[in-house]
């Protein structure tokens, strides 16, 4: 009877480590480590981790930066003899019914479990990471962000976040680890589980930095941006990009666009200077041939202004303003409150033109609304 119970007892432990485990009874080590952007798959999730990187301090600002690392001192910050680790993953949620949680093993009795208790290892050591104001870590504080620009989408503020059945989600979280690197540009590794359709999990070991490959996915992040007409972050993902074909073409159009949508800005002006001789000049009658029709104007935020045949400017927010052609030059007014500007017109592409200030400098961008 005493021998009966014994076994019975140690049974009931097992069921109850494996339960406080997630229910990740049974864990097989993969292979081969992974890199940065690299997927680790089962029949019902894809994982990947985007980025992950030591800090002494994260954003604590409510904004499209929440939890990146800085280097001024905020709310989020590492105690001396400990460091934060910023960490952006990926998950794709492939299963045909059922939700994932993340972050938390007791999100709901009829969800998969994808646990944050990962390990970092540093230095031939293995580290437990803990959550930015204690205990384990998990996904508050978090964020949903987007994933080619790292911007934040939406704060997480529960423990545990539910990934529905056929969707993907990018995050970013912050952990602590209990020392401190010899430099905060150090490579490391993370153990990640990744649960399957059979509740046993898969361990993938990620090394924080990119495959050889990995020009050819900033390439793709980068015309996917271009398509998207998020110039500023094309440029930075076709630059990572480094001389993976096509990196620098896509760079040299992302870098035009951004300039375009501000010919003023910054260093649009000195740009635009240097590439004048680029872009071709019109004579007033080609002037007079494409100037009437509908166009966005970067001098009024991309809004619609209309140039129409009797030499009015409608505007969409503001009084309206003039036109003409005079010589091969285009005489032009914004609205009644502006000062009126003779202009060079140079055609850069089908469709978008620069109106140059006496020749000389950029001062707006037309781009034709089809």
């Amino acid at each position: 009877m005493k021998k009966l119970l014994t076994v019975l007892l140690v049974a009931v432990m097992t069921l109850s480590l494996c339960a406080c485990n997630g229910g990740n009874g049974e864990q097989e080590p993969a292979t081969e480590p992974l890199h940065l952007w690299e997927t680790a798959s089962t029949d019902i999730v894809d994982f990947s981790i985007d980025d992950a990187e030591f800090t002494i301090y994260a954003s604590a600002t409510h904004n499209s930066t929440y939890l990146e690392p800085v280097e001024e001192k905020t709310y989020y910050g590492a105690p001396t003899g400990k460091t934060i680790v910023v960490i952006s993953f990926t998950v794709d949620n492939k299963d045909r019914a059922e939700t994932l949680s993340i972050g938390d093993p007791f999100g709901g009795d009829n969800n998969n479990v994808l646990n944050l208790d990962w390990k970092l290892k540093y230095n031939g050591q293995e580290y437990s990471l803990s959550g930015l104001e204690g205990g384990r870590l998990d996904m508050s504080p978090g964020a949903i962000i987007d994933r080619d620009t790292q911007r934040v989408i939406e704060e997480i503020t529960s423990s545990n976040h539910l990934l529905f059945s056929g969707r993907c989600e990018s995050y970013r979280v912050a952990g602590i680890v209990d020392f401190e690197p010899e430099s905060l540009d150090d490579k490391f590794e993370i153990a990640v589980s990744i649960p399957d359709s059979k509740d046993k999990y898969t361990e993938y070991t990620y090394v924080t930095e990119y495959a050889e490959n990995q020009g050819e996915i900033f390439y793709q992040q980068g015309m996917n941006l271009l398509n998207r007409e998020e110039y500023f972050y094309a440029m930075e993902k076709f630059e990572m990009a480094g001389d993976f074909p096509g990196a620098q073409e896509g760079y040299e159009e992302a870098e035009l666009m951004y300039y375009l949508e501000i010919p003023t800005y910054q260093d649009a002006p000195d740009y635009f200077k240097k590439n004048k001789d680029n872009y071709t000049l019109l004579n007033g009658q080609e002037i007079a041939d494409v100037i009437v029709g509908e166009w966005s104007s970067s001098t009024d935020y991309g809004n619609i202004i209309i140039f129409r045949e009797d030499g009015i400017i409608e505007n969409q927010y503001i009084s309206d303003g003039t036109w003409k052609v005079s010589g091969d030059y285009l005489e032009y007014c914004e609205n009644d409150k502006s000062e009126a500007y003779l202009c060079e017109v140079r055609k850069v592409n089908d469709g978008i033109y620069l109106l140059y200030k006496d020749g000389e400098e950029a001062i707006a961008s037309l781009q034709s609304v089809e």
